[in-house]
């Protein structure tokens, strides 16, 4: 196989919005043009324009099945070779970012060969070229230009000669990501354009509303506010933050504090749902698909996917209402295409069920098995409930504890943040005593949960005293490894001492960095990896099978079925994704979900 990478160099203008992130690949393809292209393989060196490719690579070149092509990101110069050649039915691409970011590497092709190669790339000259044309340059600038793009290839393949070969599933994986991406959703534009329109208003009205918004053109700001709350005698708050109890107190003193308050969350909401709603709106083609920009391995140790651009994964969940009593619900505008709609499943409950497969906690198991859900399994396997009817109806007291404690504690959480988190889930009833000792009994119950954790805590003291690059590992039922980077022990405030490591190799900017890390951490993130691999396979059986996955959040999946779909496309569909995969083949898994006309929770 002769593995040939290819990078080309476009046209793009920061000023003037033209550039994938702001318009979407598929608009930015259409509208903008490609200058420059090198190609690298072990026996060929190439840099030129388009049309001197088009001579050299003839279509027989690109749909050759010997021919395996690679980039930085696939889908990016894939789309443009499929502009400017003839490329005829090709092979699938693969992404060198994306192999990468399989070994828990920098997701850039700087920090990329940094990590790998030593090589610090010089992007001075792609900043260079923002918002000029090609025919604009000197001979001395392009020749400049031209040996930039060259060497990116040369770097990009000798990166990739060194990377480690993913298994099987994850490339299968990384490939269907690329895939769902150019694939895309569907969107409501006409809904996107109304919901639009509603929150101009609604931000035109609040910085009409804030005393000195129209003046200042600053309705935002802190300064202003406290000049206005000093003019009046009014107290000011620390922070507009709404999680900060002592502010709230605060802001909820004076009623006109708190209106100018609210006007003030308002215009921050309101601008934030049309900063979305443009994002959208700009990457939205002729049949209003909108192409995705969801990232394989986007948290490496996890391997859990996240977007950019439109983030259709942290979409709100939950519609809100403006003043005028308009509903506007985000989720709402994705939508089926024309004939179709959704399937939307969601695994239940995949954390617990994982985290107590891992510490074989069969009675817990077998419970499950047996058909009761997870939290009315923790109670009878517990020994806090055997009644012959449900839980949830015979104690509802005791149901709302034992879920509020499957969902909380199993990753260490103390007793301070279980109280403050699941207050509303455990009743104002509860005092700090109960709540201790509710915490306590939960860790003697699942002693084999707390024992991981000090299997943890361990394997962290170990790394930091024995191992010279300060690495550590830890083998996945998968047979695969998530690993933690330059695993340290540092005195914090107060004197405590905490262990600090890098989720990402040799990338130590603040997406990166775990500055607490402890076992009750690395139990997370393992059992977060284990249920992110099975509706990894999940997705993949799906399609398999027929199901397009038009994108998948979290734990759901969202089809894309025939209108006509009825129940027997509900169960094959769930069967699916309840079958354990080959390395756990006895864990219990359930599926809850059903057909919508949009994207919902």
């Amino acid at each position: 196989m002769n593995d040939i990478v290819v990078d080309f160099e476009t046209y793009y203008s920061k000023k003037d919005g033209v550039s994938a992130a702001t318009q979407g690949l598929k608009n930015y393809v259409d509208t903008s043009y490609a200058y420059v292209l090198a190609l690298k393989s072990a026996s060929m060196e190439w840099v030129g324009t388009p049309e001197e490719a088009r001579e050299k690579f003839p279509a027989a070149f690109w749909s050759d099945p010997n021919n395996r092509f690679w980039a930085a990101n696939s889908n990016f110069d894939e789309a443009w070779v499929r502009k400017e050649f003839d490329a005829g039915d090709m092979k699938p691409w693969n992404c060198v970012l994306d192999r990468g970011a399989w070994s828990q590497l920098p997701r850039h092709v700087a920090g990329l060969t940094r990590v790998v190669l030593g090589v610090q790339i010089d992007k001075k000259v792609r900043d260079f070229m923002d918002g000029k044309h090609s025919d604009d340059l000197t001979g001395e600038e392009r020749a400049m230009v031209w040996e930039y793009c060259m060497n990116d290839a040369r770097e990009e393949y000798e990166t990739l000669q060194r990377l480690p070969q993913p298994t099987a599933v994850e490339e299968r994986i990384a490939t269907h990501t690329r895939m769902i991406n150019r694939r895309g959703v569907a969107v409501n534009a006409e809904l996107v354009e109304a919901d639009r329109q509603a929150c101009e208003q609604w931000r035109h009205d609040c910085l009409k509303a804030i005393p000195w918004g129209l003046e200042t053109g600053k309705p935002l700001s802190m300064a202003h506010l406290g000049k206005w709350a000093a003019g009046l005698g009014i107290e000011m708050p620390a922070t507009l933050d709404k999680r900060d109890d002592e502010a709230a107190e605060v802001i909820c003193k004076d009623p006109r504090l708190a209106e100018v308050v609210g006007l003030m969350r308002g215009y921050r909401k309101a601008n934030t749902v049309l900063k979305k709603i443009a994002s959208i709106q700009n990457r939205l083609d002729a049949d209003n698909i909108m192409p995705l920009d969801m990232i394989y391995c986007g948290a490496r140790h996890t391997r859990r996917w996240s977007s950019q651009g439109v983030n259709v994964q942290n979409l709100e969940s939950e519609p809100f209402k403006l003043p005028d009593g308009r509903e506007v619900a985000p989720r709402h505008w994705i939508v089926p295409r024309p004939g179709k709609k959704f399937l939307i499943l969601d695994y239940a409950q995949i954390e617990p069920r994982c985290l107590h497969w891992l510490t074989f906690n069969e009675a817990m198991l077998d419970m499950i098995r047996k058909g009761f859900g997870v939290y009315e399994a923790a109670a009878r396997a517990g020994g806090l409930w055997s009644g012959e009817e449900p839980l949830k109806a015979g104690d509802p007291k005791l149901y709302k504890l034992v879920k509020a404690q499957e969902l909380g504690l199993g990753y260490g959480m103390g007793v301070g943040k279980f109280s403050d988190t699941f207050r509303p889930l455990l009743g104002v009833e509860m005092d700090g005593d109960a709540v201790k000792d509710a915490v306590q009994k939960w860790r003697m119950r699942n002693h084999r949960i707390v024992g991981f954790w000090g299997r943890m805590d361990k394997l962290i003291a170990q790394t930091i005293l024995n191992s010279g690059d300060r690495e550590l590992a830890i083998e996945m039922p998968t047979g695969d490894h998530l690993r933690h980077f330059s695993v340290i022990s540092r005195r914090g405030l107060g004197g405590r001492m905490t262990q600090q490591s890098l989720t990402i190799k040799g990338d130590t900017s603040p997406g990166s960095r775990q500055m607490n890390l402890w076992g009750g951490v690395l139990v997370e993130n393992v059992t977060q990896r284990m249920a992110r691999d099975v509706l990894a396979e999940a997705v993949l059986r799906l399609e398999d099978a027929g199901f397009p996955v038009i994108f998948h959040a979290h734990d759901e999946v969202v089809l894309e079925v025939d209108e006509n779909a009825g129940g027997e496309t509900v169960r094959e569909a769930s069967e699916i994704m309840k079958q354990a995969p080959g390395w756990a083949p006895d864990l219990p898994l359930d599926v809850e979900g059903g057909f919508h006309s949009h994207y919902t929770k």
